[in-house]
């Protein structure tokens, strides 16, 4: 609770067995979803392989009005996890250390009220756009993922798609489907910082 910016207020701790370190997280825009990112690995371990745990690097979703415990040991129940479909392994013929890697990283939600979109990078396996309307089931409708990605983050902004990689530069995306249709146009962004709701 930042409602005195001086004085912050720890209001709930989310405990999760399956998560090696939540890195990153977003709020829904209207504040009843809260999404975090496992960055298992450390973003340099490969963990979109065959033999990975489809929660191993995913990202995380909880109803933020049932977050209310303090205690360190209470395991909150999630509403569900969601990992990058496509398996990022070593191509045949190519010689390197390890796989690929791979996780959900850095992120954000679509400005909306028509329903909850985001958009996220998982290092080799691109950028992605996740519909999470129904929290209990989200799903992808849309992704890029180049030969030798390396996406570090993507954030939307006004209908387009920033990307940050760490090999291929900057690539920007304009994403036109019906789950991003009716997203607002804001006149600035800050991915970390949600200044008002949207309902």
């Amino acid at each position: 609770d930042i409602s005195d910016k001086e004085n912050p207020e720890t209001i709930a701790r989310i405990h999760n067995a399956n998560v090696e370190f939540f890195h990153s997280a977003a709020f829904s825009w209207d504040g009843r979803t809260v999404i975090f990112g496992d960055e298992a690995g450390g973003g340099t371990g490969p963990r979109c392989r065959p033999q990975d745990a489809d929660t191993l690097g995913a990202l995380w979703f909880y109803d933020v009005p049932s977050l209310d415990t303090m205690d360190d040991t209470t395991e909150e129940a999630s509403l569900s996890s969601w990992k990058v479909p496509r398996d990022q392994t070593t191509p045949a013929g190519v010689t390197q250390a390890q796989d690929p890697n791979c996780t959900m990283h850095n992120f954000n939600t679509l400005p909306t009220s028509r329903g909850n979109e985001l958009v996220s990078t998982a290092y080799a396996a691109g950028t992605t756009i996740v519909d999470f309307t129904n929290a209990s089931r989200p799903r992808e409708v849309g992704h890029l993922d180049p030969h030798g990605a390396n996406t570090w983050s993507a954030y939307w902004y006004n209908g387009y798609v920033f990307t940050n990689d760490g090999g291929r530069g900057v690539d920007v995306l304009r994403v036109r489907d019906r789950a991003t249709k009716g997203a607002r146009k804001l006149p600035f962004s800050n991915p970390q910082t949600q200044l008002f709701q949207i309902r």
